[in-house]
């Protein structure tokens, strides 16, 4: 199975603004909430790379109550000129239980694209797993614990990111990416402040 894991993806991961987090462990969803959005510019040294951007939304799915959650990715500039990357992940997800619905990825990145959706059965439970269906490759027994890429980085932020963290702490999570199951895995790497367009932030670090 060809994986197409991009910077992109990696950087989904990679740092978090802790003012966006409240951190409950319980209750109410006060992490994350409809029309929340967070823009990361990317840049190499006074270079220009792009910009990632995440969107939620509350809205509906199959008549069901949902919460899309988006990660868009696009080059710009000298980037943009050399190798264009325009990249869509979109996660419907269960508000109350934070596991995926369904998940879209849209990638275009220089000649390479790849479209696929993925819906989620949790009703087929069985013996510790449960069927998804991949318009790319059919029906899938996965774990019943399975995210996509998009809705790991949310349930991270909302039950692992909390002050218990230490330095150096793994997280795990099991995805399904690129059409199969993908253990992911990102390191604590510590929290640090840094300048933006308008103030100091402080951001948790992580590396894949």
């Amino acid at each position: 199975m060809h994986h197409h894991i991009t910077f992109i993806v990696l950087l989904l991961l990679g740092v978090v603004n802790l003012t966006a987090q409240n951190k409950p462990s319980t209750g109410e969803n006060q992490t994350y909430q409809s029309g929340e959005k967070l823009t990361y510019s990317l840049k190499y040294g006074f270079i220009k790379g792009g910009y990632i951007s995440f969107t939620v939304k509350d809205t509906l799915w199959e008549g069901t109550h949902t919460q899309e959650l988006k990660l868009f990715a696009k080059t710009s500039g000298m980037v943009d000129a050399i190798f264009k990357v325009r990249d869509t992940y979109i996660s419907y997800i269960d508000p109350t239980s934070d596991q995926p619905l369904k998940s879209v990825r849209d990638i275009r990145e220089g000649r390479y694209k790849y479209y696929n959706e993925v819906t989620y059965d949790y009703t087929t439970l069985h013996d510790d797993s449960i069927t998804i269906h991949s318009k790319k490759s059919g029906n899938v027994r996965v774990p019943p614990t399975i995210h996509d890429i998009v809705s790991a980085f949310y349930y991270a932020r909302r039950y692992k990111f909390n002050d218990a963290m230490k330095v150096g702490d793994i997280l795990e999570f099991t995805t399904y990416f690129s059409d199969e199951i993908f253990p992911l895995k990102i390191k604590y790497m510590g929290n640090e402040r840094i300048s933006t367009a308008s103030e100091i932030e402080s951001v948790i670090f992580f590396i894949p």
